[in-house]
């Protein structure tokens, strides 16, 4: 009896140690929203994302969305401008500098990134995905 006992705990002590080390399947189940806070500040920081005014991170399992928003409202002319600047920027070396970015602090590799730009109005302006 006692060894059947000392046997049952120490397979529950396994599996309780166990319970802690599952992390996720999916981006979305492994970063916490601090995290993506973080992503966010770090994104709004540097170079490319200046001169927008608010950015956003959306994961939808192992998709990862941002959202950029301009700070400025466009007129028609401006905005077709702008899609058609988007259109013709080279943005894959980004998007995949981002899923490595993503890969290598989390150890899962997005599926897709999209980023979206949205005028001062929430008008979607333009989105790219890799």
């Amino acid at each position: 009896m006692r060894k059947t006992a000392t046997g049952a705990l120490v397979i529950f002590l396994c599996l309780f140690m166990f319970v802690g080390c599952y992390r996720g399947k999916t981006l979305e189940e492994r970063i916490t929203d601090a995290d993506r806070q973080r992503l966010v500040t770090a994104i709004k920081s540097g170079e490319e994302f200046k001169d927008f005014s608010d950015f956003e991170m959306e994961i939808e399992e192992n998709h990862v969305i941002f959202k950029a928003y301009l700070g400025v409202h466009l007129n028609q002319l401006e905005v077709t401008a702008l899609k058609s600047e988007l259109l013709q920027a080279n943005k894959t070396k980004q998007i995949i500098k981002l899923k490595d970015t993503i890969e290598r602090n989390y150890k899962i590799r997005p599926s897709i990134v999209t980023l979206e730009y949205y005028g001062a109005d929430s008008r979607l302006i333009g989105k790219l995905e890799g």
